[in-house]
């Protein structure tokens, strides 16, 4: 231990710690109570005395991290590039897009925006192709643990019953699921 982490330790209070200093290298070492007699110094070996109390050291509280979560964002961003790759199969898909609703702004910004015809609750992703008696596919993608406000469920029941599709999924894999069932025509609507 150095000169300064024992100015910091040391007490005037009874603890079952005790620092001792070596006679001859003067290195501090900390020791039991119960094993203070007769100590010698572990790096010279030599004689040490007893030169106070010290506080124990502060345990560091190792937080435990939460499980690893993929960002909603970041969900979107696998869906798109994976949109991207799939053209291929399905061309229909560069017409996927993102609705820009959420995010933090100014209030001159969200003000702006506003008048501009932003609505709260519009669902992230639109895919404007029509299949199996839909006029299209809205999706609200959430990452794991995300919550649908209330905004978002009157949003999907509105375009439900305009003769949309309109899911929520959790992860881009989900959305990428519904997204290759709409296209294959696998989810019809009953007119």
């Amino acid at each position: 231990m150095t000169e300064q982490e024992y100015m910091r330790r040391r007490t005037i209070e009874h603890t079952n710690l005790i620092a001792r200093r070596c006679l001859y290298c003067h290195f501090i070492a900390e020791v039991p109570e119960e094993k203070a007699d007769g100590v010698t110094c572990p790096s010279c070996g030599r004689q040490t005395v007893a030169i106070g109390y010290i506080k124990p050291k502060k345990q560091v509280k190792h937080e435990t991290l939460p499980p690893f979560t993929i960002s909603e964002s970041a969900e979107q961003q696998n869906l798109l590039r994976w949109s991207l790759w799939a053209e291929a199969k399905y061309p229909e898909l560069c017409l996927l897009y993102h609705v820009p609703n959420e995010g933090k702004r100014s209030r001159a910004a969200g003000g702006r925006l506003k008048a501009e015809g932003l609505k709260p609750g519009v669902p992230d992703l639109c895919l404007p192709v029509a299949r199996g008696g839909f006029h299209g596919l809205y999706i609200e993608l959430k990452a794991q643990g995300g919550k649908v406000t209330a905004n978002q469920e009157q949003w999907i029941e509105k375009l439900t019953a305009q003769g949309y599709l309109a899911k929520v999924c959790v992860g881009f894999e989900s959305a990428q699921k519904l997204i290759e069932s709409y296209l294959k025509g696998e989810i019809t609507h009953e007119i």
